[in-house]
């Protein structure tokens, strides 16, 4: 049998809510030099998958990558125990102290820790990639786009405290004092220009709010720089700057589907 110490293999594993995927790749080297890259989940394995792994490799430059894709439908998901938890805990607390319920129980207890669950964002964070949840909060008065990471819950664009009635700018405020409220969230001015909005050139700027708006994305598409589907904005990342805005500028991708 011919042996080389160049060589590459891949795995998938398929179960009920996910896939484990797992990949290792070899080049020569004098001894064996083992990297591992483990999924956060199967972290205790670590150990153990090492030390299979040098039963059967002597020598070589090895990367092993053990990575785990949840099933789209169990991703951003709600922790329904603790949702009923807060559920009965807020009904008993209203008839103790004869406090009035939620007018709108969703919206308020989504917002309190753990209610969201985080499994997979641990999943898919590693020593080289961290998961954020994130959700993108729009006006379609052509204010602009935000998209806001790392809160326990979401808000919603048909909530009436962040719209704004004719001529009033007090739902783009209540927004930007809701982020200040959370203090692990941080947000980012999308794609601003004519098309979406540029925030009224950036107004409403506190030093409150200058600590969670922190980027600001200054090439969005779907495409290559310079192509067709690609939206840049580099002028407003000056823009934001001459208004005080402490922001660093990021280039993503949008893709709708």
């Amino acid at each position: 049998m011919i042996q080389s110490m160049t060589g590459y293999g891949k795995a998938v594993a398929e179960l009920p809510n996910k896939k484990v995927h797992v990949e290792i790749k070899s080049l020569n080297s004098k001894a064996l030099d083992l990297t591992m890259r483990v999924a956060p989940i199967y972290r205790e394995k670590e150990i153990e998958l090492r030390n299979e792994i040098a039963k059967y490799l002597e020598r070589g430059k090895v990367d092993f990558i053990l990575w785990v894709e949840k099933n789209v439908s169990e991703g951003n998901s709600i922790n329904t125990a603790v949702f009923y938890g807060f559920y009965r805990q807020i009904n008993a607390l209203s008839e103790q102290l004869s406090i009035a319920l939620p007018a709108d129980w969703f919206q308020t207890i989504r917002r309190i820790p753990d209610v969201m669950s985080t499994t997979a964002v641990e999943e898919v964070t590693d020593e080289d990639f961290v998961g954020l949840y994130g959700f993108e909060m729009t006006w379609s008065d052509g204010f602009g786009h935000i998209n806001t990471f790392n809160t326990p819950g979401f808000e919603s664009r048909s909530n009436s405290e962040f719209g704004n009635r004719s001529g009033s700018t007090e739902g783009y405020q209540n927004y930007y004092d809701r982020l200040v409220e959370v203090e692990s969230s941080l947000s980012q001015f999308n794609h601003p220009g004519t098309t979406f909005g540029d925030f009224q050139d950036f107004a409403f700027y506190t030093p409150q709010v200058d600590q969670r708006i922190t980027l600001i994305e200054v090439g969005n598409g779907e495409g290559a720089i310079g192509s067709s589907g690609y939206f840049p904005s580099y002028e407003y990342y000056t823009r934001a700057l001459d208004k005080g805005w402490h922001v660093a500028p990021t280039n993503n991708q949008d893709n709708h589907k």
